[in-house]
């Protein structure tokens, strides 16, 4: 596999589970928010299209140097599918694969998002739930596996994954 791409509401496990595959599979893992975060301010009140686009195009750019390399497994994590499904189209030659990982229960993602541990400041739990029931709703792309993470421990979501990947 040369990409993969880990999508799913906030709250789910993407940033967790990245990094438990990361290394795992020893491979890179790029994550837009982080991209975002290195030029955004603190609460990212400073968000905007451009710079949204900016980021992607940092992201675009490294990923095409990774694969020029001869990198595996690139682990590419973001919230939005839509955007994965674009990046994916821009890689017809790479053998690619997206996660889409979601929860079934509810309660577990409002507890998740209200965790005061939890790294992103991001607290809207009833966003993150409805973004949830989109994913969970939509109809899988192609080479797109559904993940759902349910209370299992991240280690065991990942092996679930490698299973899944045939990895």
């Amino acid at each position: 596999m040369d990409i993969i791409f880990i999508v799913g509401a906030p709250g789910v496990g993407k940033t967790t589970l990245s990094r438990i595959l990361k290394g795992k599979l020893k491979s890179p893992c790029l994550e837009l928010d982080w991209i975002r975060s290195a030029h955004l301010q603190e609460d990212w009140r400073d968000a905007s299209p451009e710079e949204e686009r900016l980021s992607e195009e940092i992201l675009i750019f490294k990923l095409e140097r990774y694969l020029k390399f001869g990198y595996k497994n690139i682990l590419v994590v973001d919230a939005k599918v839509e955007r994965m499904v674009r990046f994916k189209g821009l890689f017809p030659n790479a053998a690619c694969a997206i996660l889409t990982l979601f929860l079934d229960d509810s309660n577990e993602l409002k507890r998740r998002i209200l965790n005061p541990s939890r790294d992103s400041g991001n607290r809207d739990y009833e966003n993150s739930i409805h973004e949830n029931k989109v994913l969970i709703g939509r109809p899988a792309q192609e080479n797109e596996y559904q993940v759902e993470v349910g209370s299992d421990l991240p280690e065991k979501v990942v092996e679930k994954i490698l299973q899944t990947l045939k990895l």
